[in-house]
């Protein structure tokens, strides 16, 4: 059911694109297991760097925040952006990049018109 719709939505805005629901299916689950599997990973390494105090840029802060311990760094700079934003804006990039890859191959697969 929810598929439909958001096929029905796909076709509104892009009637010709829309024309195989499993290519769209498919872009979203790439995108969305690329934004849960980094994010984590991401806020591991970056405890890690705070704790260890490698001299990456993990564990340097903004000029701006206040001074803290190691562990609300982390929390400040590591889990809160990679496990909010990251996470959303890895799926709309990743979106923004299957449809553009589907709308290649729409263009690429059809037969050329005199």
């Amino acid at each position: 059911m929810r598929s439909n719709v958001l096929v029905s939505v796909a076709r509104s805005f892009w009637p010709g694109g829309a024309q195989n629901p499993h290519a769209f299916a498919l872009v979203g689950m790439g995108a969305f297991l690329s934004a849960v599997s980094h994010a984590p990973v991401m806020a591991v390494i970056m405890l890690f760097a705070i704790l260890g105090d490698w001299g990456t840029h993990y564990d340097v802060a903004p000029p701006n925040l206040a001074t803290m311990g190691p562990i609300p760094k982390w929390v400040f700079i590591g889990v809160v952006p990679q496990l909010t934003i990251w996470i959303w804006f890895t799926i709309a990039v990743g979106a923004l990049c299957g449809g553009i890859a589907l709308a290649i191959k729409d263009r690429v697969g059809r037969p050329a018109t005199a």
